[in-house]
């Protein structure tokens, strides 16, 4: 696909979040297409931290731009299962594309 047919990546993200009834793209908290910031609107549904970088890599398929994940878990929390279950919002920030392996 040409890059210029490439999908702008707050649209790409709007339409991937509708997947997920729970996430939402948070506008106020993002930095124009340099970091987005998703966040969980319903506290009460279990999280599963694999959604995340299923996220990411539709995302890049979309918009072939290449994004990495950071979490922001429950504040404080030591526990890996509270950090992988309980995330209430994640941020996705656009890198340069790593170099492939010649």
């Amino acid at each position: 696909m040409d890059l210029s047919e490439r999908a702008h990546p707050v649209d790409a993200l709007n339409l991937i979040l509708e997947k997920y009834d729970y996430l939402e793209y948070d506008n106020e908290y993002s930095s124009d297409i340099k970091k987005l910031r998703v966040k969980v609107t319903r506290l009460e549904v279990q999280r599963d931290i694999a959604v995340i970088s299923r996220i990411k890599d539709e995302l890049g398929r979309a918009t072939g731009r290449f994004y990495v994940p950071i979490l922001n878990p429950v504040s404080g929390s030591p526990s890996q299962e509270i950090r992988d279950k309980k995330w209430v919002y994640f941020t996705l920030h656009e890198k340069p594309h790593p170099r492939k392996a010649d």
